[in-house]
């Protein structure tokens, strides 16, 4: 029995499977298209703003999406991973919250000339 070609096999499974182990890797840490953080407060308040005035069903919701991404240029991909990137953190998520709270407060005093209570 010769054993020969299983012996000449091996080394170029091992290259193999070494570049396979590589690329997965390299896609792994591949970075997802994201929506700066910033521009994401803008369109999350926009959103907001949109579902309080006219609801919030999967059908009003998906159009307001739609207008927001004409809008705003940003695809349905992007929008997905911003969010699940800034849930996946509490405390990021905390914070872009935080950040959307200022921005309804802002466009609120914008809006009705009303400061909040406690503000100069």
């Amino acid at each position: 029995m010769n054993l020969l070609p299983l012996k000449n096999l091996l080394p170029h499974s091992v290259k193999m499977f070494s570049l396979l182990a590589v690329l997965f890797l390299l896609n792994g840490c591949e970075k997802k298209n994201v929506i700066p953080e910033e521009k994401f407060v803008e369109i999350y308040v926009d959103f907001l703003m949109a579902q309080d005035s006219l609801g919030n069903s999967p059908q009003v919701s998906s159009e307001i999406l739609r207008k927001l991404r004409e809008k705003h240029n940003f695809t349905e991909e992007t929008y997905k991973n911003t969010y699940d990137d800034l849930s996946d953190n509490p405390e990021n998520f905390e914070r872009f919250l935080d950040k959307c709270i200022a921005e309804l407060q802002k466009r609120k005093e914008e809006i009705t000339g009303i400061k909040p209570e406690g503000s100069n």
